[in-house]
């Protein structure tokens, strides 16, 4: 018998990690990113009439004039494109002083962008110049990375990633109102009607907070429990936890499963058989989107994945689960959950009688990345992106993931979605195939075919190469067999290319999925025993653990190239507190954290260390 530490401090990847051996050349040149360059001369500006929409998107719809124009959040080009929507052709583009995340088109009529990495908010006021439609203007500091934007009455809601808070900014003074402290990774804000509340879903939390706009001082933010997390808040049966030995499932309950309706018989990796063992606990992630839906009741719908990880005392088969004979149980099941705004409190549970063809397998949604409502048809639109899809939920009902209206196919990457009235259709912006398209939603006689979307791309001329795109894609690609036996992407546990949060089981225990973004490309040994010594060994070995057939030397390459592009979560240039300066002091020399976690190694010595915590793996 050995022992392996559970959190050996080692290389920075539990599931695809990296940094690399030799790197191929980019197989394009690309020319660089345009410049900002700040206006010498202001011009005559026009204020953009609203089409109703105050929360955030890489993708606003507004009129001016006479013409409906979109403006697409471009942060491959650090830029914006202004694109005709009456014509569907595209206008101008407009460069910005940093890499832009959600837009919002706020009541005065300009554009507010959140610059991810550079802590900021800039304002975009319309001209009437055609080759020039857009202005920069007024700068605002944020909080550290700013991803989502929100309008509640003359306030402005900036939603901070890694900075994990929610801040309100007086539209008029321009003065911070408050900053609330939130969980970790928070992607998407929207406010109640009467300027309230705020919900906010985040990638790495199984829940939704709640922040009340008129009593923030206390700070006091609460949390609605969302996916199966939440089952037991309407009465019906929590799974029930038994320890177990090593190498026998720990999570049994009698009776069936409440997702499959039929007992399971696990098989465990001594040979011994357990009836009636329920999957591993389940929790929410990948909260990327909310959308609002004003009806009979004022409701926030949250599309997100339920999680099984498996439990963290079996030696698995694979990355979760429970061992073998578990390949049927899938890893993640989509879901959308409800909240009342009114009661701030969520109004149905799990979907347990939802079939499980709507919740897995090739026409589920995969990866949400972006949703809109339809108030006139009562319906739900998500971007799923692990398969290009737009999916078109029935939102009328308790449960809207029973029904699925419609299903658009869309180029890779749709990260923007709006919805245009007047006209009938979507407006999907692509971030990975740069194209921006217009689907229609009119019905198609019987024995029709739809009419084809029109596309329009946008060229790419900055450094992000062939190979990286193509790599992009990968890492964002569910149901490829490939990869994952069970759909899942590389994106599924490191979403944005960061983690879940999630401890899984393996097949040499339980592991704590890692951070890529920024890690990547430094020097080897890879894996959490530093026992490989190329980027490429270890994404092999991941996939074989996920039970994938293994990618192309080509796709291997595309793939590495994408993780080592990765920007890490952007840093904060301010003077340290006297608190955070005790903790360097403290972390450097006090407790010698620094003697292992150096930061010039990216905070390793790359060594394996037993730590205390190890589980007992046979061999």
């Amino acid at each position: 018998m050995r022992y392996v530490s559970a959190v050996a401090v080692v290389a920075f990847l539990s599931s695809i990690v990296g940094a690399c051996s030799k790197r191929t050349a980019p197989t394009s040149s690309p020319e660089p990113i345009t410049p900002y360059v700040e206006p010498t001369q202001k011009r005559p500006t026009i204020a953009l009439e609203s089409m109703g929409v105050f929360e955030g998107s890489t993708i606003v719809l507004a009129k001016a004039g006479e013409r409906t124009l979109a403006y697409i959040a471009d942060e491959d080009e650090a830029a914006v494109h202004t694109v005709d929507v009456t014509e569907q052709a595209t206008l101008a583009r407009t460069p910005l002083p940093g890499r832009p995340a959600q837009m919002l088109l706020a009541k005065d009529g300009t554009l507010r962008v959140a610059l991810r990495d550079q802590h900021a908010v800039v304002t975009l006021r319309a001209t009437d110049d055609p080759a020039s439609p857009l202005e920069v203007g007024e700068r605002l500091e944020t909080a550290i990375e700013p991803l989502a934007l929100a309008q509640a009455g003359d306030r402005l809601l900036v939603l901070s990633g890694w900075g994990h808070s929610l801040e309100s900014l007086d539209l008029a003074s321009r003065a911070r109102v408050f900053a609330v402290d939130l969980a970790r990774e928070p992607r998407a804000v929207i406010a109640s009607n009467d300027g309230t509340r705020a919900f906010v879903s985040h990638a790495g939390a199984g829940h939704v907070s709640v922040v009340d706009l008129d009593r923030v001082a206390s700070n006091d933010v609460k949390k609605i429990d969302v996916g199966m997390a939440g089952w037991s808040e309407f009465g019906h049966r929590s799974l029930s936890i038994h320890r177990a030995p090593i190498r026998t499932p720990n999570l049994l309950m009698s009776g069936a499963d409440p997702l499959v309706q039929e007992p399971i018989r696990f098989i465990c990796g001594t040979g011994m058989t357990i009836p009636n063992v329920t999957f591993p606990a389940r929790v929410a992630r990948q909260g990327f989107a909310l959308a609002k839906l004003t009806g009979k009741t004022e409701r926030v719908f949250v599309p997100h994945v339920d999680v099984a990880t498996g439990d963290a005392l079996v030696i698995s088969s694979g990355y979760g689960g429970g061992g073998e004979g578990t390949e049927a149980l899938p890893s993640e099941l989509f879901d959308i959950d409800v909240i009342d705004v009114t009661k701030a409190q969520r109004t149905t549970g799990p979907a347990a009688d939802v079939r499980m063809e709507r919740r897995t397998g090739p026409d589920a949604c995969h990866l949400p990345r972006a949703a809109v409502s339809d108030d006139s048809r009562q319906t739900l639109l998500v971007s799923c992106v692990g398969n290009s899809k737009i999916i078109e939920y029935d939102a009328r009902g308790s449960v809207p993931t029973a029904v699925v209206r419609r299903m658009y196919a869309v180029p890779a990457g749709a990260l923007g979605l709006a919805l245009d009235s007047a006209r009938n259709q979507l407006v999907v912006w692509s971030q990975f195939d740069r194209s921006v398209t217009f689907v229609s939603r009119a019905d198609v006689p019987k024995g029709q075919k739809p009419k084809e979307p029109i596309k329009i791309d946008l060229p790419r001329t900055n450094n992000v190469a062939d190979q990286v795109a193509l790599g992009r894609k990968l890492f964002h690609t569910a149901n490829d067999p490939r990869i994952a036996h069970d759909g899942r992407a590389c994106a599924s546990c490191h979403p944005d290319g960061r983690d879940d949060g999630l401890v899984w089981p393996t097949p040499e225990g339980p592991r704590q999925t890692i951070t890529l973004a920024g890690r990547v490309g430094h020097a080897a040994p890879f894996g959490w025993r530093g026992q490989h010594r190329t980027l490429k060994e270890h994404m092999v070995h991941t996939m074989k653990n996920l039970k994938g057939k293994g990618l192309t030397d080509a796709d291997h390459e595309a793939l590495e190239a994408y993780l080592v592009s990765m920007n890490g979560p952007p840093s904060d240039a301010r003077a340290l507190s006297e608190e955070e300066l005790h903790g360097r002091y403290v972390f450097n020399d006090k407790a010698g954290c620094a003697g292992c976690h150096m930061q010039k190694n990216q905070f390793t010595d790359r060594e394996v260390h037993d730590v205390g915590s190890a589980t007992a793996v046979e061999q």
